[in-house]
This record gives structure tokens, sequence and C-alpha cells, in this order.
């Protein structure tokens, strides 16, 4: 308990400050609309087989999912109405990378089904590059797979359905876990701290202390009592030789004048 008061404080202003941080990401750099479509694949065939046509119509989706993310197909939106407000880049790579943040396009439960995303800075400019997308699929879906024209029908079930976006609910998630991740760092880089010194207050050497016997003088620590004696043993044995040294010094320097 008395851990987790320490570092509360703490903890509490590096989460806020994540949270905001996270806020101010994601309402700067996200498109602040979306617009939603669902698509519906129909084959024009007078086959009952429901399995050949589940997989049939599993194909069919699965080649137009791959076909919006295209060159050619991005060709065909430009030439509508969409292409007023598309400002897409010259090059090639950088044309595809700019288009899949702007359509995002997924299949939905694989049963001929479509779900196009269309994110932008506006709901004029969503709403024009989502009827964009619809005409190429609706009108022109023959020039991306095989077969006549009048086998295949794609029709607009949802859509184009404008939103802000994030959602609220996106925002509150995303503000709410940055704030918990500030507060683990925190408690994370406390408890290492802690162990340090838990580690280093055991009176053990640490790893950067020299390889040589340290007498602590802590009276919070044991200290042994054979070691002490063995210095000051040690001591007086030098002390002892040094004083014989010097008398045998001197004697000889007396024996010396006396001749």
């Amino acid at each position: 308990m008395l851990f987790v008061r320490k570092y509360l404080s703490m903890a509490a202003l590096v989460g806020t400050l994540c949270a905001t941080v996270a806020f101010v990401v994601i309402t700067l750099t996200a498109p602040r609309f979306l617009a939603r479509m669902d698509f519906f694949i129909v084959q024009n065939t007078s086959t009952t087989d429901f399995y050949s046509l589940f997989k049939s119509s599993e194909f069919l989706s699965e080649i137009l999912v791959d076909a919006v993310h295209t060159e050619r197909f991005i060709e065909r939106v430009v030439a509508t109405s969409a292409g007023d407000v598309l400002h897409l880049p010259i090059n090639k790579k950088e044309r595809l990378n700019a288009w899949r943040k702007i359509v995002d396009v997924s299949q939905r439960h694989k049963l001929g089904r479509l779900g196009i995303v269309v994110y932008g800075n506006s709901r004029h400019e969503v709403n024009v590059i989502a009827n964009g997308v619809a005409d190429v699929l609706i009108q022109q879906n023959d020039a991306f797979r095989g077969g006549k024209k009048e086998d295949v029908d794609v029709r607009l079930l949802t859509g184009p359905v404008i939103e802000p976006n994030p959602p609220l609910k996106d925002i509150i998630i995303a503000v709410v876990a940055s704030f918990f991740c500030g507060v683990v760092f925190v408690y994370g880089i406390g408890y290492m701290r802690h162990v340090y010194d838990a580690y280093n207050s055991n009176g053990q050497r640490p790893l950067y202390a020299p390889q040589r016997a340290v007498i602590s003088l802590d009276n919070n620590h044991d200290n042994d009592t054979d070691s002490w004696e063995h210095s000051f043993d040690e001591i007086a044995r030098k002390l002892q030789h040094l004083n014989n040294t010097r008398t045998d010094d001197g004697d000889m320097r007396n024996d010396s004048v006396l001749k």
C-alpha cells in the first residue's frame, strides 16, 4: 500500500499526459468524416445448385475486393465526378498507398457482400468519392471480372451513410488505454527501482564494485568479528615491523659513528 501511495501522484500525472497526447494525435491525424456502403452481388443464372451459387458469389466478391485497390479502378473513379475532389499523387506507388488510406473494402461473411468505407475531411468530399466508387462497382464491374455484363448484378444495399470520424467510442477507448499505459509504465519503473534498492540494502557487492574485500561501517548490518580482529592484528604486526626496522637502522648508525 505504501508503494502505491509513493508513486500515485506521478502515475496520475504521466497517465494524464499520455491520454492527452493520444487524444491530440487522434483528432489531428484521423480524417474527420467517413461514408459507409454495403453492396450485394447477384448472379443472373438459372442454376439451382445453391452450393455452386455460394462458391461463385464468394469468388466474385473476392475479385471485386482486390479490384477496388487497383490502378484501373482508381482511373475509372477519377473519371467520374469524384475526380473533382480527389487529389492523388502522380507516382503510381504513392497513388495506390494514398488510395488505400481513403477507401477501405472488406468482404462481409463471404456471402457475396462487400463493405466499403470512404474517409475524408468533409461531408461533401466523402459523399462524392463514395458515389464515384459505387458508380464504378455497379455500372462497370464487368471490367474487373470474366463473363458478360448481364451475368452479374452489383446492388447497393446501404449508403452512403456519413458519420463523424473517429467515433466517440473509439476516442474514449484510446484515451483510457493510453492513461492506463502511462500508469503501468510509472509503477513498472518504480518497482524496478524498489528491487534495485532492496538488492543493495542487503550488503551485497554491486556489480561495478572492485574485486576486493569491503568492510561495512553500517550498524544496520552484521559485521564479521573475526574480520575486524584479523584486520587489527595485521595493522599491529606491520607497525611492530616498522618500529623494529627503525630501531635496527638506528643501531647500525651508532656503530658506524663509534668506529
